[in-house]
């Protein structure tokens, strides 16, 4: 996601160098990988995507991992592929980013909005309960900020109610989850290689964790319902089935290799991200309280992927937001509150989610990327102290 703050930096009058809170870590080694895939005359989906695929699996507890070209085709083909269709509901979070509404409405699916904990770590459980008993068939809560959602809670209320869950994870790769199920077949998990996120491909998602079954079901549904993917048909003429509906949602050779290059060196950026937030941290004043952790979280153990603060309710995060662009300094909110979206709106007539309403309102996502100098992580936390000391 990129904040409106994010895109007005280019428009900034500030007289300070600007320091954008996602930049993406590109390496040498990235840029050789596409060099590799450019040369070798196959571009699209092929080997390197297989590659990427087989490296993923180490990250999951059971079960296959298939790629796509974003998170949200991800999510929406995980989805269809688990009976999610026309009239099915499905339990959404009110924090959270506009992609999954759009994966469960494009399969005709209605989302049913419910409200978090007041920390944003879990869907509120007794919703999510009261929503499954009134024929909910699919549960996705999302891992804010990167750290683990209450996945086994979620899937013990799934499991009573015979629904599917699947959690968001577009910030998570590289988390540790308590849960010893997920990824996997129980509760599979949708990651995202958009530019904004602890590793990239340029584009590009992934589902972590499905069967083997479903593993087949989604490289077809992915590939215009094909049973053979045209990698294996390069050297020869032959025929090919459409075996169901499917769509154009394959990852390209090209930005598999930006991911592979990166997913292998993921260990370094999660400790190096952590040693960020370490310092950010012990930078910022006593006054501001810090959200994400850098380790432990109530779920598993966080990648430091997203470094956001709690402002006080007395500060409002928009013109906490402006002082810091003022002085050279991105931010970015994750998330503007949902259901005010005029695409959600509807959805959400009359409800109230004070939880995910107050977070989104008082919460301000900060620069933690791994260019960041010393010099910089300072000027960061003087300048937030500046701007919320007014």
């Amino acid at each position: 996601m990129t904040s409106v703050t994010e895109t007005a930096l280019d428009n900034t009058s500030s007289p300070f160098p600007i320091i954008r809170c996602s930049v993406p870590d590109v390496s040498d080694e990235d840029r050789a990988a596409v060099d590799r895939v450019l040369r070798s005359g196959w571009i699209g989906a092929g080997p390197v995507v297989r590659e990427l695929e087989l490296e993923l699996r180490r990250h999951v507890r059971s079960g296959e991992v298939v790629t796509f070209s974003s998170a949200t085709a991800a999510l929406a083909a995980t989805l269809h592929v688990r009976g999610v269709g026309t009239g099915s509901k499905v339990v959404v979070g009110a924090l959270g980013f506009a992609a999954v509404i759009n994966a469960i409405r494009i399969l005709g699916a209605h989302p049913v909005v419910v409200d978090v904990t007041p920390d944003g770590d879990s869907l509120d459980l007794d919703q999510v309960e009261a929503a499954l008993r009134r024929g909910a068939a699919a549960v996705v809560p999302l891992a804010w900020r990167g750290e683990p959602s209450n996945t086994s809670a979620l899937a013990r209320l799934c499991d009573v109610a015979g629904a599917t869950l699947v959690e968001d994870g577009a910030y998570a790769l590289g988390s540790v989850r308590d849960d010893a199920t997920t990824p996997g077949p129980r509760c599979p998990v949708v990651v995202s290689f958009h530019p904004t996120k602890i590793i990239t491909g340029g584009l590009g998602g992934a589902v972590l964790g499905v069967s083997a079954v479903e593993a087949a079901q989604l490289r077809s549904f992915r590939n215009q319902g094909l049973t053979t993917p045209a990698w294996s048909r390069r050297d020869r003429t032959t025929t090919y089935a459409f075996q169901d509906v499917g769509f154009a949602l394959e990852m390209s050779d090209v930005h598999a290799a930006i991911a592979l290059s990166q997913l292998r060196r993921l260990d370094q950026i999660v400790l190096l991200r952590r040693a960020i937030f370490l310092s950010l941290t012990q930078h910022i004043g006593q006054g501001i309280a810090v959200c994400p952790s850098s380790g432990r979280t109530a779920h598993g153990w966080s990648n430091a992927s997203m470094f956001a603060v709690r402002l006080q309710p007395e500060c409002d995060r928009d013109t906490v937001s402006d002082r810091l662009l003022a002085v050279g300094i991105g931010s970015a909110v994750h998330y503007p509150f949902l259901a005010d979206q005029p695409a959600v709106r509807p959805l959400v007539a009359g409800k109230q989610f004070p939880n995910a309403q107050a977070l989104s309102a008082g919460t301000l996502t900060l620069p933690s990327h791994p260019s960041l100098t010393m010099i910089e992580i300072a000027r960061i936390a003087d300048a937030l102290t500046q701007a919320v000391d007014g």
